[in-house]
């Protein structure tokens, strides 16, 4: 079974702890004998404003588990719904539509938070209609 996991916040060299639940959800799945694939479209804290990862797709394993990550500076844009909004379809879609080329559709999207990730995976489901999302709670479209 192939399953994207999209993060609403994931860690980084500035913040090592956050979201590792996130992390350690997607191993276990991993574990599991799933096809995992993590879908990093995060925004970065003040810390990281000028990092050389920042507007950069990067494919690479963490810990064994294939991540695609897209991250943009917070800049405090995301504290307005619409903009954090936007600015999390942007880097999402990027790195979906990255690992779709990859590895093809998934079977089942994984959001674990709503605000962003959850809201766009929503979004993501919608627009390929035969996918099931796990968001907390089942939802088949």
């Amino acid at each position: 079974m192939k399953i994207f996991v999209i993060p609403s916040w994931y860690p980084s060299n500035t913040k090592p702890n956050n979201g590792s639940f996130f992390r350690e959800q997607a191993q276990t799945l991993l574990e599991l004998a799933n096809d995992v694939v993590l879908l990093n479209g995060t925004f970065r804290s003040r810390e990281a404003y000028f990092s050389s990862e920042n507007f950069k797709l990067i494919k690479y394993f963490d810990e064994g588990l294939l991540t695609y990550q897209f991250v943009i500076p917070n800049f405090m844009l995301s504290r307005n719904a619409w903009m954090g909004i936007s600015m999390a379809k942007w880097s999402i879609n990027k790195v979906f539509h990255s690992a779709v080329e990859d590895h093809g559709y998934p079977d089942i999207i994984h959001a674990h938070s709503f605000y962003p990730a959850g809201y766009v995976a929503c979004l993501l489901g919608k627009k390929t209609k035969y996918l099931l999302l796990l968001l907390n709670i089942v939802v088949e479209f």
